[in-house]
C-alpha cells in the first residue's frame, strides 16, 4: 500500500498523552538504543526532567543496536529486573510482548484527557499494536538511503548525475575503489534489515501474508544475494566491515557510498565535519510494486507500579510532543511519528527546505512498508543469522544460491 507522509505516520506510529495526576518523587531507569543517538535521548531526558522536577530519569544509552537492547531486556526479564522504560525497535515488539516484558498501555490511552486527535496522531498507535493491544509508542521512523562522498562521485564520474539504479551504483563503486587502492567504492550493509531492504524493493517479502510460509526463497531473494555478491566483486568483499567500522570509514573518507538510515544524516554531518562533500541518494526500487520497510524507535513500559506508569507514560508523551520531536528531528534526522506535531511546529513542517538532504528521505515514504518481525521468541536470533550469512555473501565467502538455502533451513527451523 502506498502511503502519503503524514498518513504513513498516522498508521505506523504512536504518540500518547498524560493519564492521571503527575507522580512525584520517581525515579525511572529508560534503556535506549542505538548508541549513536545518546545525545538525543539526553536532550530528551534534560528537557523533560526541567519540567517535571517530580521525575528522574537514570538513562542508559550504551547498548549499540536494537538487537542488543531486545537482548538485553530478554536476559534481564528472566531475573525480574527490567528497566521502567525501554525504547525498541518495531520489528522486536511482538517478541517481548508475547514474553511478557512489555505492559499493554490500553488503560493508561483510555484514562488520559489529553488523549486527543488535536494533539496527538490518532492512529499513531498501529506499529506499537501486538494482538489487539498498545505496547509501544513510536517516536520517529526513517528509511534507507544512500550516503555518498560527492568528492570521490566527482572524480570518478564526473559531473553525471548520481546513478538511479544499483546496476549503476555498481559500476561507480567499481570507478571509486580503481581511484586509490585503500578506497572502497561501496559498501552496502548486510544485516536483515537491509536484506528486508532489497528484498521489498524487488516487490519480495520474507514471509507470506498469513506466515504460513516463508517467502524470500524465491527470485527477489536470490536476486538480492546475488547483488551482494557483485558488490562484493566490486570491492565490499575485500575489505570486511562491521556497520559501524564502515560508518566510521565512510566520515574518514575512505568508503565512497554507504546505504544506511536517513536517521543518520544529522550523525554522518558531524563526525565528516570539513572532510568531504556528502550527497543522500534515495534507494533505487527495481520493482514497480516494490517498498522500502521503514525502521524506527518505540517506547515500550516494562514496569508493573501504577505510580511509575503514571511517570514513564509523561516521559513517553514528551518525546512525541512538539518539543519532543524537534529534538527527534533535530538529533537524528528521524523523520517525526506525530504528524500533529509537525503542523504545529513550524520548525517540522519546513524540515525539508532547512534539510535539503532530509528530501530524498521524504520522497520515499510513499514505498515504506513495516518492517517486519518474525513470529515466536526467536525473531532476534533469525536476524543475526540473516545478517551473517548475508555477510558472507558480500565477502565473497558463500555463493547466493547456497546462502539462500542455508537461510531456507536455518530460518524454518528457528520459527515455531
Amino acid at each position: 500500500m502506498r502511503l502519503t507522509l503524514r498518513t504513513f505516520a498516522a498508521l505506523l506510529f504512536a504518540t500518547s498523552g498524560t493519564a492521571g495526576a503527575s507522580a512525584q518523587d520517581v525515579t525511572l531507569r529508560v534503556w535506549a538504543t542505538p548508541s549513536i543517538f545518546a545525545p538525543m535521548f539526553e536532550r530528551l531526558v534534560d528537557g523533560f526532567e526541567a519540567g517535571h522536577p517530580g521525575i528522574t530519569i537514570e538513562l542508559d544509552a550504551s547498548h549499540r543496536s536494537q538487537e542488543d537492547v531486545v537482548q538485553a531486556v530478554l536476559r534481564q526479564a528472566l531475573v525480574n529486573d527490567l528497566p521502567d522504560i525501554s525504547f525498541q525497535g518495531p520489528n522486536f515488539l511482538r517478541t517481548i510482548a508475547d514474553k511478557g516484558v512489555t505492559v499493554p498501555l490500553d488503560d493508561l490511552i483510555a484514562g488520559d484527557a489529553e488523549w486527543t486527535p488535536d494533539r496527538f496522531s490518532p492512529a499513531l498507535t498501529a506499529s506499537g499494536t501486538v494482538a489487539g493491544h498498545v505496547h509501544g509508542v513510536s517516536i520517529g521512523f526513517s528509511v534507507p538511503v544512500i550516503f555518498y562522498n560527492a568528492d570521490l562521485v566527482q572524480q570518478a564520474q564526473g559531473d553525471a548525475p548520481f546513478p538511479d539504479s544499483w546496476d549503476g551504483i555498481i559500476e561507480l563503486a567499481a570507478k571509486i575503489g580503481a581511484l586509490d587502492p585503500a578506497i572502497v567504492g561501496g559498501f552496502h550493509r548486510t544485516d536483515a534489515l537491509f536484506f528486508q531492504a532489497q528484498l521489498n524493493a524487488r516487490g519480495g517479502a520474507l514471509m507470506n501474508a498469513d506466515e504460513s510460509a516463508l517467502a524470500f526463497t524465491g527470485p527477489a531473494g536470490l536476486e538480492t544475494l546475488e547483488f551482494m555478491k557483485q558488490l562484493g566483486e566490486a570491492g565490499q568483499g575485500r575489505t570486511p566491515m562491521s556497520r559501524d567500522q564502515a560508518r566510521q570509514a565512510f566520515a574518514g573518507g575512505t568508503v565512497g557510498m554507504l546505504t544506511d538510515t536517513s536517521s543518520g544524516i544529522a550523525g554522518r554531518l558531524e563526525q565528516i565535519g570539513d572532510n568531504f562533500e556528502m550527497g543522500v541518494a534515495p534507494f533505487p526500487i527495481p520493482s514497480a510494486d516494490g517498498g522500502l520497510p521503514a525502521p524506527g524507535i518505540v517506547a515500550t513500559i516494562s514496569t508493573k507500579d501504577e505510580a511509575r506508569q503514571q511517570a514513564a507514560w509523561q516521559f513517553i508523551k514528551y518525546t512525541v510532543g512538539v518539543e519532543g520531536q524537534e529534538i527527534v528531528a533535530a538529533e537524528t534526522s528521524y523523520i517525526p511519528a506525530n504528524s500533529v506535531a509537525v503542523e504545529a511546529s513550524e520548525t517540522l513542517r519546513n524540515l525539508g527546505t532547512e534539510q535539503p538532504l532530509l528530501k530524498p528521505a521524504l520522497d520515499s515514504v510513499p514505498h515504506a512498508v513495516a518492517w517486519y518481525a518474525f513470529p515466536g521468541e526467536n525473531a532476534a536470533k533469525i536476524d543475526e543469522m540473516i545478517g551473517a550469512t548475508v555477510e558472507a555473501v558480500s565477502t565473497l565467502q558463500l555463493e547466493p544460491q547456497a546462502a539462500l538455502d542455508k537461510m531456507n533451513e536455518e530460518v524454518s527451523a528457528l520459527l515455531p
